[in-house]
C-alpha cells in the first residue's frame, strides 16, 4: 500500500506546477533564452549567430516546458522572474559588448 501512495505522489509532484524541479526548470529556460536572445543580436559571427539563434529556438516555449505550465509560473512569479530577465539581459549585454 505505501508502495502504490508513493507512486501516486510521484506522478502528483511532476505534475504539480510548483514542484522545486518545474520552477528549477522555469527559471534556467529563462536565463538560456534571455541570454541567447541577446546573443543573437550581438553576435558579430554569422556562424555565432546561427548557433545562439538555433539554441534560442530549441529554448522556444513549448519544448521544454508546456505554455500552460510557463503562464502558471510566470503570473505567479511575475516579479523574480522580470528581476532575473532584466539581469541577465543587462549581464549579456556586459559580456559580449563591442571590444573595438
Amino acid at each position: 500500500m505505501h508502495y502504490l501512495i508513493s507512486q501516486f505522489q510521484s506522478i502528483y509532484d511532476q505534475l504539480n506546477p510548483f514542484s522545486t524541479g518545474n520552477i528549477f526548470l522555469y527559471y534556467a529556460w529563462l536565463m538560456i533564452y534571455s541570454t541567447t536572445l541577446v546573443a543573437t543580436w550581438r553576435a558579430r559571427r554569422a556562424g555565432t549567430r546561427f548557433l545562439a539563434f538555433l539554441l534560442n529556438q530549441v529554448m522556444q516555449v513549448g519544448v521544454f516546458l508546456s505554455w500552460s505550465l510557463t503562464v502558471v509560473l510566470a503570473a505567479t512569479f511575475w516579479l523574480p522572474s522580470l528581476l532575473l530577465c532584466i539581469a541577465v539581459i543587462a549581464t549579456s549585454f556586459y559580456v559580449l559588448r563591442d571590444n573595438r
